[in-house]
């Protein structure tokens, strides 16, 4: 499996997820917990989730709001 496996958009729109062969990265508006969410993220980006198929999560802000 090379490259993205799958890009999904919830159907709130409030980002994306794209599933890579090694990491999930996980792509999100501007809202206004983003900031939270990605400063309590950032221990847990190099941790490989078993139940993900042994990817890692990787969370950043979206380039448009």
């Amino acid at each position: 499996m090379n490259g993205i496996l799958h890009i999904l958009a919830p159907p709130w729109r409030n980002g994306t997820i794209e599933i890579m062969d090694n990491q999930i990265q996980i792509e999100l508006k501007k809202k206004r917990d983003l900031p939270q969410i990605l400063e309590m993220m950032k221990g847990h980006q190099d941790i490989n989730y078993k139940w993900l198929g042994n990817r890692k999560m990787v969370f950043f802000p979206s380039s448009t709001s």
